[in-house]
């Protein structure tokens, strides 16, 4: 982190899919709404970020996790036969959620410190 590092801080910010996300499960379309929160941090060392206001910052993470998540759902929702399965894997999926999403954080010059899903909630 720079020596600038008090606002190029952001924790426990909250987050959620801004539309349902899509997922086939058993042969069925069912729509779900992913809430969660993130931490992370501005590192010039991965990236020279192109932004530089906390609101860019911001806006920019919620939209990597929402595109993220839809694919991390659609992976994880091959392997189970109905939609309150998804609860018992949130921790797998927020992990799958930070693999898939790190990359594009680092690329953007972020570094994610902390990733959570809480809540998984049918349509």
């Amino acid at each position: 982190m720079n020596g600038n590092s008090e606002e190029q801080v952001f924790n426990d910010m909250l987050w959620a899919t801004p539309m349902p996300v899509m997922v086939l499960i058993n042969s069925q379309m069912h729509q779900l709404r992913v809430k969660g929160l993130c931490s992370f941090y501005v590192d010039e060392s991965l990236a020279k970020p192109v932004i530089k206001e906390k609101g860019e910052f911001i806006a920019q993470a919620r939209s990597l996790l929402a595109n993220a998540v839809t694919d991390v759902l659609a992976d994880i929702s091959r392997n189970i036969a109905d939609p309150s399965e998804l609860k018992d894997l949130i921790d797998e999926i927020s992990s799958s959620l930070r693999d898939k999403s790190e990359p594009e954080f680092i690329a953007r010059g972020l570094q994610i410190s902390k990733l959570e899903i809480h809540a998984i909630e049918g349509i």
